[in-house]
Order: C-alpha cells, then structure tokens, then sequence
C-alpha cells in the first residue's frame, strides 16, 4: 500500500484506529469418529447433503491486500489465479441455476478454465472461456456438466479478473463474488428458518485431502451445536450442501460460523423464502473470514414497503457495543445509534424506517470495544437479499457486470473524512481505448452516490470499475423479479 492509500485510511469516517485482525473465540468443537459422524449426518438429513467428486488438485494463487478477507482484483502483471464457487446447482429442474461470469480486467486477452465437479463419484467436466480485453464471458454451469450439487473452480490465465456466480429459481436470482481462497473459517449473520424459509450452508473442498469441519449456530434460543456438525469430513475434492432448517428448526435469527479442524474449504449461504411470511424469493451470500470492529453495508434505494435489516452477529464470549450509523445520498443527516450485541448472539437492526423513500443508502457497524462482530445486509420487500459486509475500503471496485434481464444500479459509499469524486467505467469487448463512462460524481463525507445502469445505457455483460480519488465501498442492487444484493470486488495495493 503507498503512502497516500495509508494516509487516506487513516481519514477513514472511524478514527478509532486499524481494524481488528483477531480472530474471536467460538464455541468448542464436538467430538465423533469420522465414519459414526458420517453415518449420523447422512442419516439426519435424509438426503439433504450431496457429494461432488474431481480428479486433479487445484492450487489457488494467493492474492493480498491490506486489511482485506475476501475476494480482491489480481495485480496487473498476474498470470494465473484461481476463484472457487460453492452455490449452486447445474441439474435440469434443479432448485436454482447457476451461471459463472469471468470479467476480464486486462487490455489483453485471457483464456478461463472452468472446471465443474459432479454431484457422483464422476469425473469432473472442463470448458474454457477466451476473453478478448475486458470482455465479460458467461457459461452456464449446466453445460458444461449437468449435476445436482457442482462445485466449480475457476483457473484464470493471462491477466487480471475477476468472477461472480449467478443463480436463478422460480424467478428470483443472486449474484456474488466467488472466493478468491478457501479458508478455515467462515461467519454468515443473516440467518433463519422461520416457516417459510430455508438456510443452507454449502461447503465446498477443491482440495486433495479431506477437510474436518465443526458447524455452530447462533440464535434466539442460545449456541446449538448440532452433534452431526461437530467433527465431520468434507471428503476431498467435494462439497457438502448442509439444509440449517432441518437441524435448527423455527428460529428467525441464525448465526453461523464454520471452522474447520484440519483442511480449508470454501462456504457460501443460499437461502429460499415461498412467501408464507410475504417474502418470495432466493439469496447467495459469500461468508467472511474474520469478524472486525468495523463494516460498511451499501444497502439500496429505500423504497415503500422495504426494509434493510443489519444483522450483527457476536462470536466472541464478551459482550459488544456497537454503533450503527446510516448514511445517505440526500441532505439529511441520521444521528448514530448504539446496539448492544450480548456475547454469542445475534442482534437484528433496523435503520430503514428513518431513510426518505427514494434515497440510496449505506449503514456503518463499529464496534465500540475490543470485541469485534459480524454484519450483514438482510433487505425484504417482497423479496429478500442479503450480501455481507465490506470489511475495508479501497480506491477502485470491479464487477462483473449485472445479470441479464435485470434492472441494476451501483452504489458508492463515502465513509472518509472529505469529499471524493467518484467514477463509473464500463467497458466495451475489445476496446481498450474507450470505456463508456457515467458523469463523476462528488461525494460528500459520510454521503453515497448511486448510478442507475438503465439510466446511461450500460448493458449487463459490459465490466464494471469504479474509481475514486480517496477509499470508498461499492456494492450492487438489482431487481429482475426477485432482488440482490452484493459487493464489489476491490483492486489490491
């Protein structure tokens, strides 16, 4: 990181100092022998958990940047890099479709690998994806090979990218990044399994040795550690789709944190919702690594009738205080509000009654204390999405476009000390010389600014970058029948 990038941190809107890198305590792993805690998850969930196999190992190319646990852009001169995509299914009336978007981020061209693994004891399936300079390329896991439960790996050659997954059900989509890395740990806090709802965890191991997990869940009730989630494998080269509501029935919050004893895996949370509360509609959300003392959640346009709740989940066995701040595109200013989040809970936190309808909006979670937390964005209308928190900011995000058929808009978050001029990039396959540009807006401390894709003609497969002259946060909205919510991908040092 340069000097100005660490000197535009320190003016970040929190002046409280670094975020905190610690990782919390959590509950304790339960014990069982490999094949018994097999056979008793197996059992419980009655063919709720599908296997995938692959053939070969893959090993991921790490790419770090300060202060950041998920996903972020490659440097420039990076000439292979690995992104892996839990969620989803790829079988013909499968319960969602799953797509994989490769945006190419180099003004050269770049070949993608996709490699699908089968929901059998199969061989896995490859295609490839050449992509001209910043060309997105799309391919349907489905053809590439049909199968209940995929898990895909992404080898990209040539150049920097960057890569999201799509999934479609019954009308309703999510898009998210994918992980760049898998890892040992894995929080989600926009959890429930009230009637009408259900929670999935899906697990996914590229690797070539087992991985060990322990699952617990935080709710309303208290910690449950379910005995057939403590000490199980994630056989090599699988994934593992472990349905919540089947062992944590009737709870509105649940909390979940995945860690794993030996091996690292990739965890991503899809949940479904048939309308019995009022919400239709399907989520996709990628876990975080660490909890931190500071998060930043672009929320969406506040419309009638929506909410935008915060989860904020405690993994740690003090207790935490945090401030919830709202920040908006229009002139009000909101007062900061404190939550108090008892150790080992989950705290669901609702800024959006105070928001004027048609305001773009972003909330800040900081956490007051030592104990740091988890938050995530739950926003319901008629239909529901969720996308975790930005645990950092950073001078220039990408995505990989928007889906298609859809109706998106990109959100930029002010959360430093003075006014930024931000700019949104889309760029044209081939063309390295031209990105259409929507016009810069300047961004007042503690503001957002939100740019309507319909509005300047901005197609769903052109790549997207947005830039600023200071750190910022950026996220995506879309509507297409159902509604998303998701983060962008932040460029690296």
């Amino acid at each position: 990181m340069s000097e100005r990038d660490e000197r535009d941190e320190r003016d970040e809107w929190d002046p409280s100092g670094p975020l905190d890198d610690g990782r919390a305590s959590g509950p304790p792993g339960g014990t069982g022998g490999r094949i018994v805690v097999l056979l008793v998850l197996l059992g419980l969930l009655a063919g709720g958990i599908a296997l995938s196999r692959r053939s070969t190992d893959v090993t991921p190319a790490r790419v770090t940047a300060v202060g950041v646990d998920g996903p972020v852009v490659p440097p420039a001169d990076a000439l292979s890099t690995a992104w892996y995509c839990a969620a989803g299914t790829s079988a013909a009336g499968g319960a969602e479709d799953e797509t994989i978007h490769v945006a190419n981020l180099s003004p050269r061209s770049i070949t993608a690998t996709v490699t699908v693994d089968p929901g059998t004891d199969g061989d896995p399936r490859t295609a490839r994806l050449q992509l001209e300079p910043y060309e997105r390329g799309s391919l349907g896991v489905g053809a590439v090979l049909p199968t209940a439960s995929p898990g895909v790996v992404v080898e990209v050659d040539g150049g920097p990218a960057v890569v999201e997954h799509e999934i479609r059900g019954n009308g309703d989509l999510a898009m998210s990044p994918c992980a760049e890395e898998p890892a040992d740990t894995w929080y989600f806090s926009a959890g429930g399994t009230a009637k009408g709802s259900t929670q999935a965890l899906e697990l996914f191991n590229p690797f070539g040795d087992d991985a060990i997990v322990d699952i617990a869940f935080l709710t309303e009730g208290g910690v449950q550690e379910p005995q057939a989630l403590q000490g199980f494998v994630v056989g090599r080269r699988s994934k593992v789709v472990v349905p919540v509501q089947d062992l944590v029935p009737r709870q509105d919050r649940v909390a979940a944190v995945v860690r794993t004893r030996t091996g690292r895996v990739v965890a991503e949370q899809v949940r479904r919702f048939d309308g019995t509360d009022g919400r239709s509609g399907l989520t996709m959300s990628l876990g975080a690594t660490k909890p931190r003392r500071l998060w930043t959640l672009p929320v969406a346009e506040a419309r009638t009738g929506a909410t935008g709740t915060v989860a904020i989940s405690n993994f740690g066995l003090a207790p935490a205080e945090v401030e919830v701040s709202v920040l908006l595109s229009g002139e009000g200013v909101l007062a900061p509000e404190t939550v108090d989040v008892p150790s080992r809970s989950v705290v669901n936190f609702d800024p959006s009654t105070r928001v004027p309808a048609g305001d773009a909006y972003a909330v800040v979670v900081r956490a007051q204390g030592n104990t740091p937390v988890v938050a995530e964005t739950i926003l319901n209308t008629s239909d529901a999405a969720t996308a975790t928190g930005a645990s950092t900011a950073a001078r220039q995000w990408a995505l990989a476009g928007s889906p298609a058929r859809a109706s998106s808009a990109v959100i930029a978050v002010n959360r430093g000390t003075r006014p930024l001029t931000v700019e949104l990039r889309a760029y044209t396959a081939g063309d390295v010389n031209s990105p259409k540009s929507a016009p810069a807006i300047a961004v007042e401390p503690g503001k957002t600014a939100r740019f309507d894709l319909d509005e300047w003609g901005i197609d769903p497969d052109q790549v997207l970058v947005v830039s600023a002259n200071g750190p910022i946060v950026v996220g995506r909205e879309t509507y297409a029948g159902g509604v998303s919510l998701s983060l962008g991908v932040p460029f690296g040092s």
